[in-house]
């Protein structure tokens, strides 16, 4: 005979989080969600295979990105002898035109209040003849647009030229005695709530100054205001990897990254949560699995696996499921169960997991009344 069938609760206080840096708690321990990746709206890889583009753009708004690229036409090409990380880098040969123009930039990066540029770069050789060689930039005129910011490179220095609704912002380095054919970690940025602008090199402050009024940026997201990367005239050559926008100020020192950026659906991060019931040979039962809130199961944002055992060691295989295959799996036995949730994300969103509720049966451990036997007379 066995008790009736039990509702577990299942929350989150405990749960183990890998990588942790990439997942938190929330809700006082019942919803778990990703993190966002310091603010990062917008990242470029220049990965890929030989004979391909292999340019990846990844950004909180990844439908727009995936239609926005433009790769104008100029002398750019992918380097796989030259590159920081993954399996080359941007070149932007010289002479005229463009590197990689994205048309669309996404909307984190538009009309925003701070912003923080961050890249690796290596130069073939360091004087420009007192021109701004341009890296990155929002900064062309189109008509009466003026884009609002560009970060350059001028005879081995750097700067960033910010346009405001109180003029032009020119923030430059001095006596950083750069080596060509050599890769440097280049940040740069600003906050129009701090009035400060930056610019960083492998980490270390390298110039810094205030600034008054609003940087100004263009009227509409379309081809007068590209975001655009390597766009140059000048006969240089100039090497670009790993290039990542946060919308939000960095201003203090830091260490450069040592490996690339990884948008989640490469890392898959996995949070495992354990349930016990107190009982050996406990039957849970998988079709009473649900959440308080179900929408990010139901879009694949959130996969599971089960496992239940007697000595709380979770042994997960086989393929990820979804909530509704989990459901349809026979029920599990053991005193504890054992829950893995993989967050599925591109960074279009941030999947959240809600706390939630499964059935369980578990065994009566007292003994079923027998009835009384007759015993004969001798």
């Amino acid at each position: 005979m066995k008790m009736a069938g039990l509702e577990k609760l299942i929350s989150y206080e405990q749960a183990a989080l890998e990588p942790e840096t990439e997942l938190m708690l929330i809700e006082n321990g019942s919803q778990i969600t990703l993190k966002p990746l310091d603010g990062l709206a917008f990242l470029y890889h220049a990965d890929g295979e030989p004979g391909h583009s292999g340019v990846q753009f990844f950004s909180a708004l990844q439908e727009a990105i995936n239609l926005a690229p433009v790769y104008c036409a100029g002398t750019h090409l992918l380097d796989y002898s030259t590159r920081k990380f993954g399996t080359s880098s941007l070149l932007h040969i010289g002479e005229w035109g463009p590197g990689i123009s994205v048309c669309q930039p996404p909307q984190e990066i538009v009309f925003a209040p701070e912003l923080t540029v961050d890249f690796w770069a290596r130069f073939a050789t360091l004087n420009t003849g007192g021109q701004e060689r341009a890296l990155v930039d929002r900064y062309r005129n189109c008509g009466s647009v003026v884009n609002s910011w560009l970060i350059f490179m001028i005879d081995g220095e750097l700067g960033m030229r910010l346009n405001t609704t109180q003029g032009a912002v020119i923030l430059q380095t001095s006596g950083l005695n750069l080596a060509v054919n050599t890769w440097y970690h280049v940040r740069a940025g600003w906050s129009e709530v701090q009035q400060a602008a930056c610019i960083f090199l492998d980490g270390e402050p390298a110039a810094e100054a205030g600034f008054e009024g609003t940087v100004r940026d263009s009227l509409s997201l379309n081809y007068q205001s590209p975001l655009e990367i390597l766009y140059s005239s000048l006969a240089q050559n100039v090497w670009l990897d790993e290039l990542r926008i946060f919308n939000s100020f960095q201003a203090e020192p830091f260490l450069p990254p040592t490996a690339p950026t990884m948008p989640f659906s490469l890392n898959m991060p996995k949070a495992v949560d354990s349930l016990e019931t107190g009982f050996n040979r406990a039957k849970w039962l998988p079709a009473g699995l649900c959440f308080l809130d179900e929408s990010d199961f139901e879009n694949q944002g959130i996969l599971l696996r089960l496992d239940a055992d007697d000595d709380q060691t979770p042994d997960f295989s086989g393929p990820l499921l979804k909530l509704a295959e989990a459901r349809e799996l026979a029920p599990l036995t053991g005193k504890w169960l054992h829950l893995e949730f993989s967050f599925i994300s591109d960074g279009d969103i941030r999947p959240t997991l809600s706390s939630g509720k499964i059935n369980v049966q578990t065994e009566n451990h007292i003994l079923p009344r027998r009835e009384p036997e007759i015993i004969p007379r001798c």
